[in-house]
């Protein structure tokens, strides 16, 4: 009876086993095609970009490389005074766009790992010392804009 009993546990053993192994190796394969498929079907920065503006686009990376401004590059045939900035970041790591802003007059240039700096052209300038011209940093974490001031030394 004890032998019977042996072999009936080995058997049924065996059986465990062979479902557990199988049942791995099917899984693990379904993992792998379905990041296959994942990888393929996600969009990088450069094919976000040329669907939003064509081929006419610029890429900046960020100091630290976590993110990419993108922007529709500005036509310097156009005679239109208020040119519009058209442009976005986007986040490296979490493949999206985590900002997007059109801004006529503007130059947008990165001035750390996760702030962009936005000069913006005044409409109107008020004294012979004003350079006309309005810089405000966008903080990409906080999404807050803040001023940006130079200290202004006079000698005299």
């Amino acid at each position: 009876m004890d032998v019977k009993i042996k072999i009936i546990s080995l058997i049924i053993r065996f059986i465990l086993y062979f479902l557990v192994v199988t049942f791995c190796e099917l899984s693990c394969n379904t993992i792998k095609e379905t990041t296959k498929r994942n990888k393929s079907e996600i969009l990088n920065y450069k094919d976000v970009a040329f669907k939003k503006y064509g081929n006419d686009t610029t890429f900046t990376f960020s100091p630290g490389r976590k993110y990419v401004l993108c922007q529709k590059k500005i036509n310097k045939d156009n005679l239109n005074p208020n040119v519009l900035s058209e442009f976005f970041v986007y986040d490296l790591k979490r493949n999206k766009i985590i900002y997007e802003d059109k801004i006529s007059n503007s130059i947008i240039t990165w001035f750390s790992g996760t702030e962009l700096k936005i000069s913006v052209q005044k409409g109107i300038i008020y004294s012979p010392a004003d350079n006309g011209k309005i810089i405000y940093i966008y903080n990409l974490k906080t999404h807050k804009k803040n001023i940006f001031q130079k200290k202004i030394i006079i000698n005299k």
